[in-house]
């Protein structure tokens, strides 16, 4: 059928089909299996993986193997939904390389960042499980570090790093509130990514970002639901804006980086008032030109 015709078939399926439709969740279920199939035979394994996971829950919500019969369809839609998206993605035009400098103090930068992220998680690990809970220093921290990272992968238009950094952002934080249970696996599956990432990068600049499936299987796990693929119109590295001389840029609590591993950046000083506190919430309200004139400065002073 093809992959293109594939996902179109399932799409309109699942749009037709509801928690009741019977027939209709076994015809959606059959579709997801050749969806499945006609992707990895024209090499999209994160497609075809997701696919089938969609299948087999198709199965399940008709012999209702599910306790929220409703739930699973909505995860069910959500599922198909993720496997266009991520087709569309691959339909856009080719990315060219960022600007070399700032893509290699970038990459320098994370061979510190990531191993202190790592770091930290483990502790945090540690602080859950004893009586006070994890401090509200470390988590501050892991804010602060993931939001950075984020920040940066989207300065660059890594569209797949920038948004597994947000899903990461949102676990943490559902996290954060439950005593005890801290996802140390999903960050350190974040981490080994980034890193694979960054090798990739560091010999071929303009190289595709490596595939997600696996990381966000480990999110999947602490979610219960499919986390969010990238929105197919993410802008293109070479869509991404250039510095602005003459723009000053906002005042921030956000650290600005500095393309030097995070050890050698001097810490932030602001303390959130609670573990729930966002202290780069007007991270958000700096322009987007603002943001890459940031970079980029910082990037040259240390060039």
């Amino acid at each position: 059928m093809g992959l293109k015709a594939s996902i179109q078939a399932a799409a309109k399926a699942a749009a037709l089909a509801d928690a009741a439709d019977l027939q209709g969740l076994v015809t959606l279920g059959e579709l997801l299996r050749q969806l499945s199939a006609d992707a990895r035979s024209e090499g999209v394994p994160n497609v075809a993986e997701q696919s089938l996971a969609a299948a087999d829950l198709s199965d399940q919500i008709v012999l209702r193997q599910v306790d929220d019969v409703s739930a699973a369809f909505t995860r069910l839609v959500e599922a198909v939904g993720a496997c266009e998206s991520a087709a569309e993605r691959l339909e856009a035009a080719p990315r060219e390389p960022a600007d070399p400098e700032l893509l290699a103090a970038w990459i320098a930068s994370c061979e510190g960042s990531l191993p202190e992220l790592e770091h930290l998680a483990v502790r945090a690990e540690t602080e859950a499980l004893g009586s006070a809970g994890i401090a509200n220093e470390t988590a501050a921290d892991l804010r602060r570090r993931i939001h950075t990272l984020k920040g940066e992968c989207g300065v660059l238009s890594l569209s797949d790093a920038q948004s597994l950094c947000h899903d990461l952002e949102s676990l943490l934080e559902s996290s954060l509130s439950e005593h005890g249970r801290f996802p140390i696996d999903a960050i350190l599956a974040a981490c080994d990514w980034m890193r694979g990432l960054t090798q990739r990068l560091s010999q071929d600049p303009s190289a595709t970002e490596p595939d997600t499936a696996a990381v966000r299987r480990v999110l999947e796990a602490w979610t219960g639901k499919p986390c969010h693929e990238p929105r197919p119109d993410a802008p293109s590295r070479s869509s991404a804006p250039t510095a602005v001389g003459n723009c000053a840029p906002t005042p921030s609590s956000a650290p600005a980086w500095t393309g030097k591993p995070a050890s050698m950046a001097t810490p932030s000083t602001a303390t959130p008032t609670s573990p729930g506190a966002d202290p780069f919430a007007d991270l958000d309200t700096i322009p987007p030109d603002a943001r890459v004139s940031m970079n980029l400065e910082h990037a040259d002073e240390n060039t």
